[in-house]
């Protein structure tokens, strides 16, 4: 799951380099995915975006640079 505290711009790529989303997400958003991992997540204001692998929080700090996260979901 990916949720948006504040305005976020998402990108999500399947396996297959599939585009399942690119849009920007409003401040309280939420959006789930049941496609298989790994899924590439592409997200613009990562200090404002939270991201939820089977309930737990994962940590987007170590995948990020000047608030752009780039990591992928297995």
């Amino acid at each position: 799951r990916i949720r948006a505290v504040q305005a976020s711009w998402v990108q999500v790529t399947d396996s297959r380099g599939q585009v399942l989303l690119a849009r920007l997400l409003a401040a309280g958003e939420e959006i789930g995915f049941d496609n298989q991992p790994p899924l590439k997540l592409r997200i613009g204001n990562a200090s404002g975006t939270e991201v939820l692998r089977n309930g737990q929080p994962v940590d987007l700090a170590p995948s990020t640079r000047d608030n752009i996260a780039n990591l992928e979901i297995r």
